[in-house]
């Protein structure tokens, strides 16, 4: 057996002989298994677009499980639906590009396996507060 993957699936081949000696071919399909980040699972709407774009696919396969964290927690951190399947169109259009991480983006603030940068706490504290 051996599997050949391609950017949407993985297939699982298995070579046997039949009565006449030729080799026959069983082709099984699975599921595409896409990653998730370190703190944040990937939801089926971001899942559902990677999957139907294969520059993006592949790329989100390729970087770091911290970079993919940073694009899936910029994603739902958005507070109104529009935002969300705006910033799903963004994210997409730069991996498609070869960018590795979203712009602009403070980072994650729901990991526990680091503290808070300095940069973190301040522009949490401007949001937070009220403007003067």
């Amino acid at each position: 057996m051996f599997s050949v993957y391609c950017a949407t699936n993985t297939f699982d081949i298995i070579a046997s002989p039949n009565r006449f000696g030729n080799h026959c071919y069983n082709i099984s399909m699975m599921q595409t298994r896409v990653s998730s980040g370190t703190v944040h699972q990937l939801t089926p709407d971001i899942q559902k677009v990677l999957l139907s774009n294969t520059r993006a696919l592949a790329a989100w396969q390729d970087i770091t499980p911290l970079a993919r964290n940073e694009f899936i927690c910029w994603i739902t951190d958005a507070k109104k639906p529009e935002t969300r399947a705006k910033r799903i169109r963004v994210a997409i259009d730069k991996l498609s590009r070869g960018e590795r991480r979203p712009c602009c983006w403070i980072g994650c603030t729901h990991r526990t396996d680091k503290p808070m940068s300095p940069t973190q706490k301040w522009a949490l504290d401007k949001t937070r507060s009220p403007k003067k």
